[in-house]
Formats: C-alpha cells, structure tokens, sequence
C-alpha cells in the first residue's frame, strides 16, 4: 500500500511540474482539433471540454477529492460508467503528482482480503473470454483495486477523514432538500441530481449523521436537523429497499449502541433513553411526511403480478419486486447452467438473452440490458458457486476487520471513526441482497471509499498503540 512519507504540502508547486506544463497547452489545442473534426456526442463533447480544466485543477489534490466525492451525487455516465468511476484515473494522477516524491510501501490487509476474491473469479474470465464487453466492465474492479490502495495515504489522518465526511453529508443535504422541493412541486417520485443511487448514498448518510447525533455531545444543533432533513430525504426516494436496509442497520446499530454504552461513558439507561427518543422522533417525523405528502408510501403497498404482454405495458414501475421476478428467473436459469465458474464477471446484461424463458416483448422491456438487481444471484450468475465464495470470504474479512477497528481504538476520535465505518459496512451487506448495485458505479466507489478509510483508522490505532509503547517504556527507563 502506498502512504506518504515527510511531505509538506498536498499540492504541488506548478514550478515542480514543469513536465506537465509543456503538456498542458497540447491537450487543450488536441481538444480543440477533435472538436472542429469529429461528431461527438453531447456526453463526450462534455467530457472532452471539462478534461483538460480538471486535469489543470489535478495540481491540488485535494480540491480533486472533493470534487470526486461531490461527484457521487451527479447522474451522468458514459456506456456503462458513471462519473465518479470516470473520475478515477484523474484521482490517481492528481495522487501521483501530489504524493510521488518519499512513497514507501506498507502493511493492507484489505488489500490481502482482496486478492483472495480477484483469486476466486478468475476462472470466470476464461468463460467470458469472447464477451469484450464484459471485460470492459472489469473497469469497475480496477476503480475498487485503486480506491483501496491510496485511500488510506489520502486520508491517514483524522482531519482528512472528516473533511471526507463533511464533504460526502453536505451532497446528501444538498440533494436532500433539492428533491423534497421538487417532489412537492411535481407530486412525483424524484431522486434530485444524484439520481436512483441517492436512495443508498442518503442512507449511508443517516447511518453518519444518526451515529455522530449518539456519539458526539457538543454538535447536537449540527446533527439533529441534518438527520432529520436526511430522513425526510430517503422517504421522498420512495426507495422500498433502502428504507427496509436503514430500518434494520439503525436498530441493530442501536443495540450495539446500547450493550456498548460504557465503551462511550454512558449508562445503558440513559443510552436506552436516548435511542427510544429518536426512535419516537423518527415515527412522528414519518407521520408528517405522510400528511404533507401521502402519495410518498403508495408504491409500499403496491403489488403488481404481470403474465402477459398486455399487462406488461401497463407497467410504469420497472424496478418493482413484480418486475423482478423476470430478472430473476432469467438469472437463475444462467447459474443452473453455468454453476460452478459461472459466464464472466460482469457479463449477465449481455448473455441474458441466450438464457431467456419469457415472451420477446417481456424480456425487452423488463430484462434485455439489465444486472440481476441482487448480489447474490449476480455472483452466481457470472462467477459461479466459486466466485460467490470468493466475495463471501473477502465480505466477512472486511467486516471483521472494520468491527477489530472498534474493539482496538484508543481515543473517543477512533471509536467514533470506527463505529461509523462498521455500520456503513452492515448497512451496505444488508443492502446487497436486494440490489447488486454495490457491484459497479457510484455505490461500488462508495464503497471502496469505505474500505479505504477503514485501513487509515486502523492505521491510526496501530501508531497510537506505539507511542503509547514508547512512552511506556521511557517511563519505566525513568523510573
């Protein structure tokens, strides 16, 4: 793993970059020339024009990272991409410029938990071997593999960490407030700017924001609104799944919260007081949603059973559990052929067809170009029983690892860190049996993020853990 040794400044100097600045005018005059000879489309034409202000701004590393993080709550992808993914290679140009000088290599152990699932669906690529677009989609494994490695030199300090998470809260606020307005003008189902994921990035935000609201006792007047707005939020998605996947994370984060009340100086029952307050706050908040917009839990209640073509194209809601049920089937029938290596990480959207039992009408409009929208049957889809164990086992380290962070801390800081990390965490491997969108895209970032910051805080107890060594031995010396 790469960290940062005896540097200065998180920018570099244009002067020290003179490389860079006799490229810099090429890139921007080649741009130009592709514009005045080419047809682009508007999504590269954009792309084309921002790339080379971005990689200018690439000399700060640290207005990148955050323009990366705001860049989770932006719906806009190229083929199969989304920004934040895109966003990747110019994150680890802006590293290198800024980190290139005294880089030395470290202990990861995320980073071993790693190889053990890249280990296991392997044998799924001989499979695929003749499907190019799936190996193309093996870019998202590449924008994992670099999030984890220099996440934890990116944010090995607690300051970083936090400005991460400020960064991260304020685009779930923002978008928050964006979508309740505009789902209160149109009396329609909206996400904002950041688009269908929102309803999975807000939920990782309340999971922030209800953690620092327990935790931290002098920024009630910050995280008290800030929850509730997220709240608010994530009912306005009409999400089903994220709000199923945040009930279960926040009582069970609850729970812990109260057996572990001592390790935070609270009695259990005060911290029990505490939580049945929110809880309460949380119903009666829910309550005035519902008055101010009962339209927001209809899609809760409804159920639609579809058997022909007739009834297909009445369907408006493509992404409800009745409509999953084709997806479903459809991947079934490629893990009952293909059980072992399954057809190629990442491939089901493009051999979906070959396994399809419905009518054509049926499968295009419900099945043609879509994943199998849950973890579970997508492994066993494209990387059979063995790269579905291979994701189990690296899921399992990782949460031990992450949940060893917080039995390890040190400093009210770390166990805050800690504790926040391994719920995000929890909250994530519930979600992943209802959507596979942690598999690729914005959520699939989000959670290398994650990962990332989770090796830091470990690191930071390891360093606490050997100073206070040290400073025992040189006290016993004294003595």
């Amino acid at each position: 793993m790469l960290t940062i040794n005896n540097y200065t400044s998180a920018s570099l100097s244009i002067k020290q970059n003179k490389v860079f600045i006799f490229l810099y005018p090429i890139l921007i005059f080649t741009t130009i020339y592709l514009f005045d000879n080419s047809n682009l489309s508007d999504r590269f034409f954009v792309v084309a024009v921002l790339l080379p202000f971005i990689l200018l701004l690439s000399f700060n590393f640290y207005f990148i990272l955050t323009i990366f993080i705001l860049s989770l709550f932006v719906e806009y992808s190229i083929y199969y991409f989304s920004i934040s993914s895109l966003m990747v290679p110019i994150v680890f140009f802006s590293f290198i410029l800024t980190f290139r000088a005294g880089l030395i290599q470290t202990h990861n152990s995320i980073g071993k938990y790693l190889i053990i699932f890249i280990a296991f669906i392997i044998p799924s690529y001989f499979i695929s071997i003749a499907k190019i677009e799936s190996w193309l989609l093996s870019y998202n494994l590449f924008v994992f593999i670099t999030i984890i490695l220099i996440f934890p030199s990116v944010v090995e300090r607690s300051k970083n960490i936090k400005q991460v998470a400020i960064v991260f809260l304020l685009g779930s606020a923002l978008n928050s407030i964006f979508l309740i307005i505009k789902t209160l003008i149109t009396g329609r189902r909206e996400f904002g700017f950041a688009g269908i994921m929102f309803g999975d990035l807000v939920g990782i935000a309340i999971v922030i924001s209800f953690s620092c609201l327990l935790l931290l006792r002098h920024r009630k007047k910050i995280f008290i609104p800030l929850t509730l707005l997220l709240l608010i939020g994530v009912v306005f998605t009409q999400t089903r799944n994220s709000w199923v996947t945040l009930g279960i994370t926040l009582f069970l984060l609850s729970v812990h919260f109260i057996l572990r009340s001592s390790i935070f100086e609270l009695s259990r029952i005060h911290a029990t007081k505490k939580i049945a307050l929110w809880f309460l706050s949380i119903l009666i908040l829910i309550s005035l949603v519902q008055f101010v917009n009962p339209k927001v839990f209809t899609r809760v209640s409804s159920s639609k059973v579809v058997s022909t073509e007739k009834t297909a194209g009445s369907i408006t809601d493509i992404n409800s559990l009745a409509t999953r049920y084709f997806i479903w089937t459809t991947a079934y029938n490629v893990f009952l052929d293909n059980p072992i290596i399954g057809t190629g990480y990442h491939s089901f959207r493009f051999i979906s067809n070959k396994y399809n039992d419905w009518d054509p009408y049926v499968y295009k409009l419900f099945v043609r170009d879509l994943t199998p929208h849950t973890t579970i049957l997508a492994l066993l889809a494209d990387t059979g029983i063995i790269g579905f164990l291979g994701f189990i086992i690296f899921l399992v380290l990782t949460l031990l690892f992450m949940k060893r962070n917080f039995d390890l801390s040190i400093t009210n800081e770390q166990k805050l860190f800690s504790f926040i990390s391994y719920w995000c965490a929890i909250y994530i491997s519930i979600s992943m049996i209802m959507t596979d969108a942690w598999l690729w895209g914005t959520l699939h970032v989000l959670w290398a993020i994650l990962l990332g910051i989770s090796v830091s805080i470990r690191n930071n107890i390891s360093i606490k853990k050997n100073n206070q060594i040290i400073l025992s031995r040189d006290l016993m010396i004294d003595e």
